[in-house]
């Protein structure tokens, strides 16, 4: 089952020209990637939710919260590995970014009466050629740039990554979260500060908000929230109060769990040297090289009418 088909666009028929055991490789591991992007995007749409009941403490709003952060950070996420599945071999990647040179070739060429067919057969020799001239990947050539791309995408992954895992952490924290926050509401200080009436900047400003962090905590009957506090800071506040060091290393594990997919691009051989990703970018030359005589012939035409 090609299951990549459905978010990375995987077309079987780019890999008719590889042997069996190759193309269901091909497929499998971009099912493996497909299936990998689902699965945080669950846990993105399930953060979202998180956010939702503690924000509006409304089911119907918090759904939609959690639809909403999930379409959006499915995007980032695909766009991310989009950028990154470039294919390893330099020679054709740098004649995509330099067909010129190709169609310069064909301008000085007589091809008003050349047929569909003939046009065609144009840019079948021609991808044969290139084909052959790139049988072995080269692991593609390296640019400084590419550092400053991949740490733009992988800052962009660890703060969603971080968004999620804190969202979560909410929820799976929350008989400790509420127990706190009970200890607090109860807490004799909180409720003497937020009772005093004083002209002392400092102190006003400790007053309000000791009110502050009561009103926040004050029980709702009508609320859905699963926590009994109304705001997310002051919920990330008391839950880092009571265990910050393991709060981190929940961190770190959804930020090496959502950069696996980009490092697996990134560093995999099966992507980057893969038939799929070399049959692409070859359609991709095809492609432009067949408009491209279309085009200059039907040009070449014009020009001997008016003539």
């Amino acid at each position: 089952m090609n299951l990549g088909k459905y978010i990375f666009g995987i077309r079987e028929e780019y890999l008719k020209n590889s042997n069996e055991a190759q193309s269901k490789r091909q497929i499998y591991i971009y099912n493996v990637l497909t299936v990998m992007l689902l699965f945080l995007t669950l846990l993105i749409f399930l953060a979202g939710l998180v956010y939702g009941l503690v924000i509006f403490q409304h089911w119907v709003t918090a759904l939609a919260l959690g639809f909403v952060l999930a379409a959006v950070t499915f995007n980032l996420l695909l766009l991310s590995l989009f950028l990154n599945l470039r294919s390893g071999y330099s020679g054709l990647n740098d004649q995509v970014i330099d067909m010129e040179s190709v169609f310069y070739e064909y301008r000085q060429k007589d091809l008003s009466s050349e047929s569909d067919e003939k046009l065609y057969q144009i840019v079948e020799e021609f991808s044969y050629n290139l084909s052959k001239e790139n049988e072995i990947p080269d692991g593609g050539k390296f640019h400084w740039s590419n550092i400053v791309k991949s740490s733009i995408k992988v800052g962009l992954i660890m703060i969603i990554a971080i968004i999620v895992s804190r969202g979560l952490q909410l929820f799976l924290f929350r008989n400790q979260l509420n127990y706190t926050i009970e200890q607090v509401v109860n807490s004799s200080v909180i409720k003497n500060q937020s009772e005093k009436k004083t002209q002392a900047l400092g102190a006003n400003e400790q007053s309000e908000r000791a009110r502050w962090v009561l009103e926040m905590c004050a029980p709702d009957p009508e609320s859905h929230s699963f926590i009994s506090c109304k705001s997310i800071i002051l919920a990330f506040e008391l839950l880092e109060s009571s265990s910050d060091r393991f709060l981190i290393f929940i961190d770190v594990l959804f930020v090496v769990l959502f950069l696996i997919p980009f490092v697996m691009i990134q560093k995999g051989k099966e992507f980057r040297d893969g038939d799929y990703l070399r049959e692409v970018v070859l359609n991709n030359i095809r492609v432009s090289l067949m408009h491209f005589l279309v085009t200059e012939r039907k040009t070449q035409q014009m020009r001997k009418l008016q003539q």
